[in-house]
C-alpha cells in the first residue's frame, strides 16, 4: 500500500494531502488484489497508473 501511495504522489495522481488508498487486500491463492481508494476520481486515476508500462507485476 506504501509504495502505491507514493507512486501516486511522485506522478501528481492525488487530488488532496495524505493517501489515496485506504485499505489493501491480497489474495495470494487466486492471484488478486483489492485496493480501496478514498474518492472515485483518484480510482480512476490509478487505473491509469497501473496500465503503465513502467509498472512492473509482482
Amino acid at each position: 500500500m506504501v509504495d502505491f501511495n507514493a507512486q501516486m504522489h511522485l506522478r501528481g495522481l492525488t487530488q488532496a494531502p495524505g493517501h489515496p488508498v485506504l485499505a489493501v487486500q491480497i489474495n495470494q491463492d487466486k492471484n488478486f488484489t483489492f485496493l480501496e481508494f478514498r474518492s472515485v476520481d483518484e480510482t480512476t486515476q490509478a487505473v491509469a497508473l497501473t496500465a503503465s508500462p513502467s509498472r512492473a507485476s509482482r
